[in-house]
């Protein structure tokens, strides 16, 4: 009997497009922003050396100064006032450039989890509409009475039914969407967990934590920010959390390897649950 046609595989394929970008964009502002570290880094010594022989303080090729333009819509048109904050220079600057990389990461972060999210939710959206015959969503009380339209008999077995559903699902950060791919299909769930990569459910919600701080507070962590996050999640979000040399305060500045590892656990996760997706379906897997 032919296996049917597995309508998945573009899903698939468009996300692991996307990550492969945003991998090349992360490491390749990691490099740009590394070597301009190395400069300044480099201006620094010598002008170490400089002071040691000379016996006096040495200027940097490093200080930076950038004025503030504010427009100034109390006088005519087109005029400005202009801002001279407090110059920053030497060890300062350089832990601002390193620092520039760390948010840079943090943002590459920020959109692999959107990708990703939008893969879950076309692949689920799918997959409810093909097991409508045989499978009732978990959620549907609570979906009909916050979309009553939907509770409708003729909306039930819609595509656009089953993706207002994962909408409705994918609030904070899919965990609820997640929940539901877990009951259904029991493989991500032994594979995800167990395996030699690592808990890739674990990694995804580092990757949702961090996204979340990103976008919301700057990466600035609170008191209950990792209370979410098993032993290995937390771990690894302290370990990448600093003190900020932008604002002085507690914030997550993730590594390129960090953001790397991530987005290669992104993927893994999205490739099981394709595989699943697939066998549950009775489709041939291509990837």
């Amino acid at each position: 009997m032919a296996q049917k046609t597995n309508v998945f595989d573009t899903a698939l394929r468009k996300l692991f497009d996307a990550l492969a970008d945003i991998v090349l964009l992360c490491r390749a502002t990691h490099m740009q922003i590394e070597n301009a570290a190395s400069l300044a880094n480099q201006a620094l010594e010598e002008g170490r050396a400089e002071s040691a022989s000379s016996g006096r303080q040495a200027s940097t090729s490093i200080e930076i100064s950038t004025a503030l333009s504010i427009p100034d819509l109390f006088k005519p048109s087109h005029h400005r006032l202009s801002y001279q904050p407090q110059s920053r220079h030497d060890e300062e600057m350089l832990k601002l450039i390193r620092e520039l990389d760390n948010r840079l990461q943090a943002q590459c972060i920020g959109l692999a989890y959107e990708a990703f999210a939008a893969f879950l939710k076309e692949m689920s959206a799918n997959l409810f509409f093909c097991m409508r015959k045989t499978w009732t969503p978990i959620a549907a009380k609570a979906f009909h009475k916050s979309k009553p339209k939907y509770a409708k008999a003729a909306a039930k077995n819609t595509p656009e039914y089953f993706s207002a559903y994962v909408k409705y699902l994918a609030n904070y950060n899919s965990n609820e969407l997640l929940k539901e791919l877990r009951d259904m299909l029991p493989d991500i769930v032994s594979t995800g967990e167990k395996n030699w990569f690592g808990d890739l459910f674990e990694h995804y919600y580092l990757v949702s934590v961090i996204r979340h701080l990103t976008v919301h507070r700057g990466g600035e962590i609170g008191p209950q920010s990792f209370r979410k996050l098993g032993a290995w999640g937390k771990g690894v979000a302290t370990d990448v959390t600093q003190q900020s040399a932008l604002t002085g305060r507690a914030t997550l500045l993730p590594t390129v390897t960090l953001t790397a590892h991530l987005i290669e656990g992104l993927t893994a996760l999205a490739h099981v649950i394709y595989r699943a997706v697939s066998k549950k379906l009775g489709m041939k897997s291509h990837l």
